[in-house]
């Protein structure tokens, strides 16, 4: 680490609390073995909620123009039969850097490569009060970027997310308890967390703000990726599948007045990332493929565009049993 520090993490098996990543900072001795510092003593966990196999997961940590950065397994915890309808299993956590707090204990902040996803779609509350709830359109859907600054007072706010009517999901603070919820009971959507959580994720920040204190809520909505920063010092990663398809607004809550210093949300686009680690990625119809391949990207037989097709396939006597790609599509003979 950039203090001159050794970072250890682990996500052990079969634990009392279940699969969890957890973490060491410390010096390598001559001999090579690894001496933890004092806040090391015991593991400390690299997640601000998470047990049972929940949260950030094996996290692949590397270095990037002089930054240490993670990016994790978020598992979707999904009945096989689900990832079958989804077509894919588990993904990966938006990209967080690594440092050393003054306390000697690990901190997390989102990338700042991760700026270059914001879209002109933007939202900015101009008033220096938030009372109640408050719509972040034009910001809205499952692609977003959310920011809230304020002092730590006697009230708890957040957002509202994946809103449809009388179904959505809340992600709030209050800090004074230093307690960080995510309340997805009211959310129509694919139980992924049953006898775990029930859809409400509970934890508590390892220090817990004064009152009038500097406190920041940084959400990204990426999916069914939900990436949470508290402080820019705590992070924790969700799943959450929202099922029904207008299940799209926005909003900031909060359950008293409180002054803020910034409320700003934006429209994230896979289009606009020029920098960083991040690469542009824009989904593309395949090109009509006029050959059938092997699974080595080998072509076998060039039939006319017309005639390559499944049942071709099946009755070609040029081609033994066996997965093929016919189309851009694997197909079994």
């Amino acid at each position: 680490m950039e203090n001159g520090e050794w970072l250890f993490t682990v996500t052990p098996q079969a634990t009392q609390t279940g699969v969890r990543t957890l973490y060491r900072l410390g010096s390598i001795a001559d001999d090579g073995t690894f001496v933890p510092n004092a806040q090391s003593a015991a593991p400390r966990q690299v997640e601000l909620i998470s047990r049972d196999g929940y949260g950030l997961l094996s996290p692949t940590v590397y270095q990037h123009n002089g930054k240490t950065l993670a990016l994790g397994i978020v598992p979707d915890k999904l009945p096989s039969m689900d990832n079958y309808v989804l077509g894919w299993a588990h993904c990966m956590s938006l990209p967080r850097e690594w440092s050393v707090a003054a306390d000697g204990n690990l901190s997390q902040r989102p990338y700042e490569g991760l700026k270059a996803l914001r879209s002109q779609t933007a939202y900015t509350h101009a008033a220096a009060t938030l009372d109640a709830t408050t719509s972040l359109s034009p910001v809205d859907g499952r692609m977003a970027e959310l920011l809230l600054r304020a002092p730590a007072a006697n009230a708890t706010f957040g957002f509202r997310i994946f809103g449809s009517g009388a179904s959505y999901a809340d992600i709030t603070l209050d800090p004074l308890s230093g307690q960080l919820t995510i309340d997805a009971s009211s959310l129509h959507r694919t139980v992924n967390d049953s006898h775990a959580y029930n859809g409400i994720y509970r934890g508590t920040l390892p220090v817990i703000p004064a009152a009038g204190d500097p406190v920041t809520l940084h959400v990204f909505i990426d999916h069914s990726i939900v990436d949470i920063f508290v402080n820019e010092r705590w992070a924790t990663s969700v799943r959450l599948f929202p099922t029904d398809a207008n299940a799209n607004t926005i909003e900031a809550i909060t359950t008293a007045p409180i002054a803020i210093t910034e409320l700003s949300a934006w429209t994230l686009s896979p289009e606009g990332a020029a920098n960083g680690i991040v690469s542009p990625f824009v989904e593309k119809q395949p090109a009509a493929h006029t050959g059938i391949y092997n699974l080595s990207g080998q072509r076998c037989l060039a039939p006319a565009l017309e005639d390559c097709s499944h049942s071709w396939l099946q009755q070609s006597s040029g081609l033994s049993r066996g997965i093929y790609i016919v189309n851009g599509r694997k197909v079994v003979k």
